[in-house]
């Protein structure tokens, strides 16, 4: 059995402490006192080594966040090789990887928390439950949404069933067109990455915006005018 990796201030209180975690949520659970930091776990059926940061602090904490952005220092218009096993270091801006994301969710139920901050400081959240991600194309599915602060309206959920939602969709690249487009790729239109139907009612991995404007005062009202999102991330539901 593999030795829990932990930030260097950490393992002083922890020596001789030897485990395997699949994700944040078993590292908050074996350890509450750890603080938000990177941390290794252990993929639960491919046994794969991973390096992910641990929100600790976050409602009760034990969230992995599989998406991070903060300043745009790192670009998101990628292609599909590079969305499947993840960019970007976990300490700073990143994207976790499809692969990996589907890996950890398909063990048990997990909760999809979406954080997004304005430029003036306002910030929001959505928290979905049952998030999902099915079969090679990493088809998207959430169930209903469970908590929300300043964010959208009921038109604009992702768990909603109609035009223009995620929900039920695969996902698009510049590369690998999985939309519902007649036209265009959604990807490159939008300049992102994404669960595009046509194109879309969220743009989380689009061009990070370094100013702000009027379309990003409508943040709390619309989806498509996300841009800057602070990280997407998932706990299990049975904290």
């Amino acid at each position: 059995m593999k030795c829990l990796m932990l930030p260097w201030a950490t393992l002083k209180p922890l020596v001789g402490t030897c485990a395997v975690y699949v994700d944040c949520t078993e590292i908050k659970q074996a350890h509450p006192q750890l603080p938000s930091a990177v941390y290794t776990i252990t993929t639960w059926h491919t046994n794969r080594r991973v390096d992910v940061f641990c929100d600790m602090d976050t409602e009760g904490g034990g969230w992995t966040v599989f998406q991070r952005r903060f300043d745009g220092s790192v670009d998101f218009y990628r292609n599909f090789y590079q969305y499947t096993n993840g960019f970007g270091l976990a300490s700073h801006e990143h994207w976790l990887g499809l692969r990996t994301i589907q890996e950890m969710i398909s063990k048990t139920s997990h909760e999809l928390r979406i954080d997004v901050e304005d430029f003036d400081g306002s910030s929001g959240y959505d928290v979905y439950s049952n998030f999902r991600l099915q079969g090679t194309g990493y088809t998207f599915y959430v169930d209903n949404r469970t908590r929300s602060f300043n964010m959208t309206d009921d038109t604009q959920q992702l768990s909603a069933k109609h035009h223009n939602t995620p929900y039920g969709q695969k996902f698009t690249t510049y590369d690998n067109d999985h939309d519902q487009s007649r036209f265009d790729n959604c990807a490159q239109w939008a300049h992102g990455a994404w669960w595009y139907d046509s194109c879309w009612s969220a743009n989380l991995n689009g061009a990070y915006e370094q100013q702000a404007d009027e379309i990003q005062d409508s943040m709390r009202k619309c989806w498509s005018a996300i841009t800057d999102v602070k990280s997407q991330t998932l706990r299990h539901t049975d904290v």
